[in-house]
């Protein structure tokens, strides 16, 4: 199925479809944590890890739109086996079910990733090895990226990526096992940070038609906005 063609064919006009991390950090950029920065990367942990990177001022998608698929970096869980070629390696060990079945192994008690981070707060000692490890893999992913991209600052989302516990965990961690600076931030959009990326690609699609510009996909020229009303509207 064509799903570009289908979109325009109901709506009647040019449609663009776009990875949602890919939007979150093109959102940072434009209007978050990230502005003025052209070498820049977003990962969004949750459900699932995925990252969008900048670099140059470029978004980089790679040559199968598979650049920054964070999850099947070989991380973690055994690589090869053959449901690391669903879920992806790394991801098997640092999002959502890991830590739920990480909790589970330590205590016999099945419960959701917020009651993780709650009971941590409590004083829970397993729900805080469970965020230390969870934190430790996370790090191992941001100095993959940093060791091939040396992006200037690195922003964290995702309802996991968010949160401040594993955000101080991991700026923890990261001087013991990279030797350069890694700046890295909760995002300052949160939720909407995909949603204004997609703002910005609109507004740079009409632009680059309203005067003929045949600028490149990856890069995103738009004239200052005001964050508040854009921010408001995206309520």
């Amino acid at each position: 199925m064509n799903v570009v063609r289908a979109f325009e064919h109901a709506f009647g006009f040019h449609v663009v479809i776009e990875n949602d991390v890919n939007l979150a950090v093109l959102g940072e950029n434009w209007q978050g944590c990230g502005r003025g920065i052209d070498n820049l990367a977003f990962i969004a942990l949750g459900t699932g890890i995925g990252s969008g990177l900048m670099v140059g001022g470029n978004l980089v998608r790679g040559a199968s739109n598979a650049a920054g698929e964070m999850g099947f970096l070989p991380i973690g869980a055994d690589p090869f086996a053959p449901t690391s070629l669903r879920a992806g390696a790394f991801e098997r060990v640092v999002a959502t079910n890991a830590m739920v079945e990480r909790y589970a192994a330590l205590t016999g008690n099945i419960v959701n990733v917020p009651t993780i981070f709650h009971s941590a707060l409590a004083g829970d000692r397993h729900a805080a090895t469970v965020l230390d490890e969870t934190a430790r893999y996370l790090a191992q992913g941001i100095v993959a990226i940093a060791a091939i991209a040396n992006p200037q600052k690195v922003v964290l989302g995702g309802s996991i990526g968010l949160r401040p516990e594993i955000l101080l965990r991991v700026r923890d961690l990261l001087p013991r096992c990279f030797p350069y600076p890694i700046a890295v931030e909760a995002s300052e959009l949160g939720s909407r940070a995909a949603l204004i990326g997609a703002a910005a690609i609109g507004l740079g699609q009409l632009h680059n038609k309203l005067f003929g510009v045949d600028a490149p996909d990856g890069r995103i020229s738009l004239p200052p906005a005001s964050s508040a009303v854009l921010r408001e509207a995206t309520l």
